[in-house]
């Protein structure tokens, strides 16, 4: 969780809640400016991602590009 949360993070990104999931790994959860973001470490390898904000939702289950998760951030850290 800490590597992936060090790669995508901004610096004037609001720190998670950090719970533990129903599939007994971590989850860092966000609930701000209008967004709900939640992140669960699968493994290494494995991250799902579910973003819902004003315009809309999505869940993707990603591996090693992380493209969408730093957009999410991206947009939770800007209030969009």
């Amino acid at each position: 969780m800490l590597d992936i949360l060090t790669a995508v993070l901004r610096n004037d990104t609001e720190a998670p809640a950090v719970v533990p999931s129903a599939g007994g790994h971590l989850q860092a959860e966000w609930h701000t400016n209008g967004v709900d973001l939640e992140v669960e470490v699968l493994s290494p390898t494995s991250v799902a991602v579910y973003y819902r904000d004003q315009n809309g939702q999505w869940d993707q289950l990603l591996s090693r590009d992380l493209k969408s998760l730093v957009e999410a951030i991206d947009r939770l850290s800007a209030g969009l």
